[in-house]
């Protein structure tokens, strides 16, 4: 018997219904009927028994379906998991950052969110109290178990797809904040969105998604939002062991643990975890920190380096302005001078006009700073991350005394002119 037939079969103890299975396989009803019938006649046992409402399957129908079923969850994880690489949702990818996107996103997470030391990644979901009673090291500070499991948040017209991770109530090893540095608690209904996630999605705290799982069969449940996390990076929601349990066959269950070390056993801890039986995955966060850190080398001397330069240009500018308005005026400067005007009264001429232009551009500034990084977050949001408004008051203020102290310094720069010059050596000169 074929592949075809058992995956009719499938579906058709899926949906209890012909008409229902027919539709997802995109084949007309007679060739499930028809296909069933064979597979019953190879079998030698009846699998159906037909009614109005549908189907329903017999003792022997759901001995088989109990197999296929795992079998055929695998091959749509895999189907699953072949999309999310192919649209980046999932994989490894090599990121080139500035350093300040390496603070707001991977930094954030693997400092702020991550204490774990190491994170194993199951073969498949194992029972708890089987595996925390199974792992005995003395160098293990903290075990932590969790289950994760792919699903589809839906809100409206919205859609996105994302991995719902269930982590204890009182887990220590992750610890999710919100935009205060608050701590959140996963409650044991509800769901733990990102700032990211809670903008594609339109929804905040208090509000409701749908979340739709398909393991071990396709559900619909809706769950409210009872916090947002200050996170821009990734799809990942975070709920209670008790409440992934709720919407989806994950009971008692773990696909992966989160371990701390005792201080200076890493090594010898990743050396026994490495290539352990049903585990598929292993990462460590230091290390994985270390090597971020180690490839940044020199961008604080760059970026401040950036920064002088910034200010010199300023600096070069509002000179240049205040020496071209000193020059235009030599010969009106000279007449003050030798009316009796000091040199300070002189400078008025000149620097007045520079501090109102510069008053009037930081008040226009500061609203056009807001506005475009408004723009600019909204315009380089995508899928997988948000970017957050980087300009805040604290940085706007200083920018607006940086300014005015070079406004200042140009005026000091063009008195010490000032006083270096001859009334009547200015008089004298030809236009």
């Amino acid at each position: 018997m074929n592949f075809e037939t058992y995956r009719i079969f499938y579906y058709t103890a899926r949906y209890k219904n012909i008409t229902g299975a027919a539709k997802a396989l995109f084949l007309t009803q007679p060739t499930v009927s028809h296909a069933i019938a064979g597979l019953e006649k190879e079998l030698g046992c009846q699998l159906f028994i037909r009614s109005k409402k549908g189907v329903q399957m017999t003792p022997e129908a759901e001995l088989l379906y109990r197999h296929l079923s795992k079998a055929f969850q695998h091959v749509e994880d895999g189907e699953q998991s072949l999309r999310d690489h192919l649209s980046l949702s999932e994989g490894q990818i090599r990121i080139g950052a500035s350093e300040t996107a390496l603070r707001c996103f991977l930094f954030d997470n693997l400092e702020k969110v991550q204490h774990q030391d190491f994170t194993v990644y199951f073969e498949e979901p194992l029972k708890t109290v089987d595996v925390l009673s199974s792992v005995e090291n003395e160098n293990i500070e903290k075990m932590e178990p969790f289950a994760e499991t792919q699903a589809k948040l839906i809100r409206g017209n919205e859609e996105l797809d994302c991995t719902v991770q269930g982590i204890d109530r009182d887990c220590e090893l992750v610890h999710l904040y919100d935009a205060d540095g608050g701590t959140i608690h996963v409650a044991s209904e509800g769901i733990v969105l990102s700032i990211h996630m809670a903008q594609r999605l339109g929804v905040g705290v208090g509000g409701w998604v749908d979340v739709q799982v398909t393991y071990p069969e396709e559900r619909i449940t809706r769950v409210p939002v009872t916090a947002v996390m200050e996170q821009y990076m990734g799809t990942t929601a975070y709920m209670s062991m008790e409440g992934l349990a709720d919407i989806s066959e994950y009971r008692n269950v773990c696909t992966g643990l989160y371990i701390k070390a005792a201080s200076g056993a890493e090594e010898l801890i990743w050396k026994d975890l490495e290539g352990a039986p049903q585990v598929t995955g292993l990462e460590g966060r230091i290390a994985k920190i270390q090597k971020w850190r180690d490839m940044m080398g020199s961008f604080d001397m760059l970026i401040g380096m950036m920064v002088a330069l910034g200010i010199l240009i300023g600096l070069a500018v509002l000179y240049t302005s205040a020496l071209i308005s000193f020059e235009e005026l030599k010969r009106e400067l000279s007449v003050m001078l030798m009316l009796g005007l000091t040199a300070s009264e002189c400078l008025e001429v000149i620097s007045v006009g520079q501090w109102i232009l510069t008053a009037g551009g930081v008040l226009l500034g500061i609203p056009m700073t807001f506005w475009m990084s408004h723009a600019f977050a909204v315009s380089m949001s995508a899928k997988m991350f948000s970017i957050p408004d980087f300009a805040d008051a604290a940085s706007v203020a200083e920018s607006a005394v940086l300014m005015f102290i070079a406004v200042f310094i140009s005026s000091r720069l063009i008195l010490r002119k000032l006083k270096a010059v001859s009334p009547v050596s200015l008089l004298m000169e030809r236009e």
